[in-house]
């Protein structure tokens, strides 16, 4: 039995492991991705303002 839970906790953080890895990358898509969200906002606010 200590075998069988050794290999279940090895499994588990192996899958823990591998979540945090995607939830890290989707937490970096997404930073990257509103950074250039605020960007494109604030450049297109300056074409306006120039232009009115």
């Amino acid at each position: 039995t200590v075998e069988n839970v050794n290999l279940m906790l090895s499994s588990v953080s192996n899958s823990v492991n591998e979540l945090l890895t995607i939830f890290r990358w989707a937490i970096l898509l997404f930073i990257v991705t509103f950074c250039l969200m605020a960007i494109a906002l604030t450049t297109l606010c300056c074409y306006v303002k120039c232009y009115e």
